[in-house]
């Protein structure tokens, strides 16, 4: 294999501008992708010269393998370029490498089963060697029964041990201790022990094109979810049949994400079904090109997993590329859609996926022709838009981007603020602000820790009455622990409540018990519901806090400072509640903190 072959790669302003909007051309998505390939061949050649120092045994091993890479090269590029592309390459490598640098000189014992390890290699090699249709013959550890070359497929039921896989140009022979199996090109026949890589062929308007299905891969275990097992044949069918109508769903409607995955995506890997039985979707850092997503989804619902993680996809190569951010640091930023704060670089991640899903709604509501659908197309556009430009607003203010990553993340903004200004119906617009802002005060009560500005400002201001003393201000406000525990859901009751009020179907884990000052909310009485949800408030009740934050804020139609306060410090607020025993309502404790924080 051509080492000299790896080059620098770069973007042209326009292109980062390009991406940072969201599609980007298919131009700059080649860019990433090539980057990604030249990544992979210095992760090869380090590989290579590291495990050589393990002794001659590995290094002649080693050595097989590399030459007949470069064999196939010299043969037939695009053989090793099929190789250097395979995602899971990225992940392999990797593990490979936290092994063999962890090696101290002084003791250079081997990392446990590094052969093995090794033997991945020899099955790259094999693979391209057989695409190219090489003389070759090489011998492959068995792991778990099943001996798996990357790109082609895999053999089962031929032994526990290793096999001898011959390549005669237009064959391959695999003798194991049990069996001899001969595979014909282009190896995809399955038999009783030759399992192939499927492929889903999603033609365009244009062109042809072909995702794998990986669904075999030892090293495909990568992503935030667990791999599904071998896909059997009915199962693998309608897979392929849900891919295919989401394809088509991206093709007909969604043009130009279409256009960056066809030059990026290699294959999908179905996911272990989940738990509660919504659709996934995962991307990993170290496997670009390959994307995880559920196989019992709805075909609109893949093609929005796959604009979502395409995202991930695309920013894990410019990352590779480029500094966006000057540090990974503190996890303080907010992604109202999770609970938790997130460092800058899940920060910038979560902003450009969602950069997507605000999108796909953007473009769906206008499409669907079932009033019903089309009003649930609007209200997440409309919704995901706030929490994403919320999170980007956060983002360029702490001062953690690079020169390039605000300039990488400016034009992303202004196109969430473009999209401000295209009409939507009003009550569904209200009702989507609601909801965000519902988000985003169960995220600020979850994370309410002042900084030590701020705890200084209010201790030194003049105490209320209603509060004891500043030793039990200080307690209060300065503890890190969380009152109310994790959430029992991933988005507040309260936009469950507003979806059913608008006959939409309710998000996922909503159940809650309802409290008296909904019906009131849902009339637009808003002060009346405000009185309701304080009457019954109870410092461990976090959806009530929050239904209680947005009913005062709509009650006072968000004009006043202390609605401001309500929404910039409801944990502010929430602490001083418990710290005066819940004697004096929170509205009370918000004007007191308006006037101890100008």
């Amino acid at each position: 294999m051509r080492g000299n072959s790896v080059r620098r790669h770069r973007l042209t302003t326009e292109q980062i501008v390009a991406l940072a909007q969201g599609d980007g051309d298919r131009y700059a998505i080649g860019v990433l992708s090539a980057s990604q390939r030249s990544k992979r061949r210095l992760q090869l050649l380090t590989v290579v010269l590291e495990a050589m120092k393990l002794g001659e045994d590995i290094a002649s091993v080693v050595a097989e393998a590399t030459r007949l890479l470069g064999e196939a090269e010299a043969a037939r590029p695009e053989s090793v370029h099929s190789v250097l592309a395979h995602p899971y390459l990225d992940n392999w490598a990797s593990s490979c490498l936290r092994q063999l640098l962890s090696v101290d000189g002084a003791d250079p014992s081997r990392p446990p089963g590094i052969e093995d390890e090794l033997g991945y290699l020899t099955a790259l090699a094999a693979a391209a060697g057989a695409a190219a249709g090489l003389l070759f013959d090489v011998t492959l550890p068995v792991r778990d029964g099943v001996l798996v070359l990357p790109t082609l497929g895999a053999l089962v039921g031929l032994g526990d041990h290793r096999v001898r896989v011959v390549g005669d140009g237009s064959a391959l022979t695999f003798v194991g201790e049990l069996h001899t199996v001969v595979v014909s090109g282009p190896f995809r026949r399955e038999s009783e022990h030759w399992l192939p890589v499927r492929r889903i062929r999603v033609d365009g308007p244009r062109r042809r094109y072909t995702v794998r299905i990986e669904d075999l891969d030892p090293y495909r275990n990568c992503h935030q979810w667990p791999p599904a097992p071998r896909l059997d044949g009915s199962a693998a069918l309608r897979f392929d049949q849900l891919c295919r109508e989401a394809w088509s769903v991206l093709d007909t409607d969604y043009s130009d994400y279409a256009r960056g995955m066809r030059a990026a995506l290699i294959s999908l890997m179905p996911l272990a079904p989940s738990e509660n039985g919504t659709s996934q979707g995962a991307t990993s850092f170290q496997a670009y090109g390959s994307l995880a997503v559920s196989a019992n989804s709805t075909a609109e619902a893949l093609a929005l997993s796959l604009i979502h993680e395409f995202q991930h996809m695309k920013l894990v190569a410019i990352l590779d590329l480029y500094d966006l951010y000057e540090t990974d640091g503190v996890a303080r930023y907010i992604a109202a859609w999770r609970s938790d704060p997130r460092p800058v670089s899940a920060a910038l991640h979560g902003v450009y996926a969602h950069l997507g899903v605000c999108d796909f709604w953007r473009r769906r509501r206008l499409l669907l022709a079932d009033p019903g659908a089309a009003r649930t197309a609007h209200f997440e556009f409309a919704l995901w838009r706030r929490l994403t430009l919320l999170a980007v607003h956060d983002l360029l203010y702490a001062g953690e981007l690079t020169a390039l990553g605000t300039a990488f993340v400016t034009p992303l903004r202004d196109r969430l603020e473009a999209w401000a200004g295209e009409p939507l119906p009003p009550e569904i617009d209200q009702a989507a602000a609601d909801a965000a802002l519902g988000y985003a005060v169960r995220w600020r009560l979850l994370n309410a820790t002042p900084d030590s500005a701020t705890l200084a400002r209010l201790v030194a201001a003049p105490l209320p009455a209603w509060l004891a003393d500043s030793a039990e201000l200080i307690d209060s406000l300065a503890s890190r622990k969380s009152p109310f525990g994790a959430p029992a859901a991933s988005e507040p009751a309260l936009a469950n409540l507003i979806r059913s009020s608008l006959h939409m179907t309710p998000g996922p884990a909503a159940a809650c018990a309802p409290h008296h000052g909904d019906a009131a909310y849902l009339a637009g009485r808003y002060g009346d519901a405000a009185r309701a949800y304080a009457a019954e408030i109870r410092p461990d009740d976090l959806e009530g806090w929050v239904r209680l934050v947005v009913a005062t804020v709509r009650a006072t139609t968000g004009r006043t400072v202390v609605s401001r306060t309500l929404i910039d410090h409801p944990g502010l607020v929430h602490r001083l509640y418990v710290a005066a025993g819940g004697r004096v309502p929170p509205e009370q404790v918000a004007e007191w903190l308006t006037r101890a924080l100008p």
